[in-house]
């Protein structure tokens, strides 16, 4: 789930595409360029490490480019331009531009912009051994495997969309013995296999752990993702739901696979997704976990999640509550089932916005909603993904599930607060004996269910964690007793 004030972490992402780059060179001598640059970017209190490699190939330069604290590496721009000192690269897609100015000895000079954002990125040319590394993720599973691992794809109906994926199996899956199965689903955002954010991996932790106790699980890349065609961008979450659902029906095919031990687990939005699954497919499904999954109606979930992050940012209540108001009035609008152009739907927004009292104004403004920010705010929520996700009410889905159902929140989850949508799974659920419900809140754990210190969304990169380890037996010793497995049956 991503809040909009406090959506940098999204839209600097930072850099999830790789395109080609040229570079021409005209003042400095090709020799000048050629090397390891390194500076660092600071935003909302966090150092966010850049690299730029420049190199020499068949005569033309090159720039790749690494974000060490992310996990990402070798990623390439796809312009830049070199007049005389000065230095300009873009990347389009991202609305990313660096502007450098040749310095000698001091380096590259330059500021980073994007999306309205104009932030210093100075560049010094470095040794290898001095190129910041990547932070340790030491519960990254390493080969070799206890466990089978398979390449799969699978075809959406109608859509004709190629999702590719990873099935872990245990050893003594086959037609004869079937064995429980999980189908894991990503959150918010385009996301691989892997749910890679900052180089954690938590569902290649998560099925590691399953699949070396007895469960088949399948993760795949989002559409438009990794190596799953068609496209991301101007997708909903009915649109994600049914590629998820396309999945499931496919694990369900595999005769290796017991059919009435079927469990889709997701997390965030994909949380959500799996109580949209679990009310379509019923007593067929053998159980739901959702990990922070969503069960406010999403525009009071959206308001509580800006709300608790602004709160945690040290922003004034008064300013909370102009935000909170503010927000309401936009919502509102995004959540019409109307055709306005972009255009005419940020007019719409800013015309909001420039009716209020200057007093108002002025809070807005204190984090960042100037005109400049509110356009912004206007060309978000006129995207597809957020108008549909804003019209959800996931008490349509929860009511209407028919199996067991493990809800588990992180205590200092500021993005799907946890007390608030626990409490109304209980509210919905729990009166169903006849399909047992676990809501468990669980202190100290994050959004991604990581131990923090400050809890911010900030540290999320400085955790050498990726998903702590009571989280993965808790679920485990769930499933176990649902399905009433016993030790044979599980190795």
């Amino acid at each position: 789930m991503h809040a909009y004030i406090f959506s940098f972490f999204r839209q600097i992402g930072l850099f999830l595409l790789c395109l080609s780059l040229p570079f021409f060179l005209t003042a400095q001598t090709q020799t000048d360029w050629v090397g390891d640059w390194s500076g660092t970017i600071e935003v909302q209190g966090m150092e966010i490490p850049i690299v730029f490699h420049i190199q020499e190939e068949n005569g033309t330069l090159l720039l790749l480019m690494d974000s060490p604290k992310q996990g990402q590496f070798n990623l390439k721009f796809d312009k830049i331009e070199v007049y005389g000192p000065e230095l300009k690269a873009s990347w389009a897609l991202a609305n990313i531009t660096y502007m450098g100015q040749w310095a000698a000895e001091e380096g590259i000079k330059g500021q980073w912009m994007q999306n309205g954002l104009i932030l210093p990125l100075n560049l010094k040319k470095v040794d290898a051994d001095e190129l910041p590394q990547a932070p340790k993720r030491p519960q990254t599973p390493q080969p070799p495997f206890p466990y089978i691992e398979e390449q799969h794809y699978v075809i959406t109906p109608k859509t004709n969309i190629r999702l590719e994926g990873t099935l872990t199996l245990p050893p003594n899956a086959t037609d004869s013995t079937p064995v429980p199965a999980i189908l894991l689903i990503s959150g918010s955002g385009p996301q691989d296999r892997n749910s890679e954010i900052f180089g954690h991996q938590s569902f290649a932790v998560i099925a590691d752990h399953f699949s070396r106790r007895g469960f088949a699980v399948f993760r795949y890349d989002d559409r438009g993702t990794g190596k799953s065609e068609g496209q991301f961008a101007g997708s909903t979450t009915h649109d994600l739901a049914k590629d998820a659902d396309a999945c499931l029906h496919y694990l369900s095919q595999d005769p290796r696979i017991n059919k009435k031990q079927l469990v889709v687990m997701g997390h965030s939005e994909g949380g959500l997704i799996s109580f949209m699954l679990g009310a379509k497919w019923g007593k067929k499904l053998g159980a739901v976990v959702s990990l922070a999954g969503p069960a406010l109606p999403i525009t009071e979930l959206m308001l509580q999640q800006n709300y608790d992050l602004g709160k945690q940012a040290g922003i004034a209540e008064a300013t909370l509550q102009t935000q909170r108001n503010f927000l309401i009035s936009c919502y509102a609008r995004a959540v019409k089932k109307d055709h306005k152009s972009k255009d005419k739907f940020v007019t719409d927004i800013l015309d909001v916005w420039r009716a209020l009292p200057q007093k108002e104004r002025l809070q807005l403004a204190e984090i960042g909603l100037v005109e400049a920010g509110v356009k912004q705010l206007g060309q978000a929520l006129h995207d597809p993904w957020f108008r549909s996700f804003l019209r959800i009410d996931p008490k349509k889905y929860l009511k209407r599930i028919r199996c067991p159902l493990l809800a588990l929140n992180g205590g200092e989850d500021v993005q799907v607060a946890g007390p608030e949508n626990l409490d109304r799974i209980s509210q919905l659920l729990l009166q169903k004996e006849k399909y047992p419900t676990a809501v468990v809140l669980l202190p100290r754990l994050n959004h991604l269910f990581q131990h923090c210190e400050s809890c911010t969304i900030t540290e999320y990169q400085l955790l050498e964690e990726t998903f702590a380890p009571e989280v993965l037996k808790a679920m485990q010793e769930w499933l176990e007793e649902r399905f009433e497995l016993h030790e044979e049956h599980l190795h």
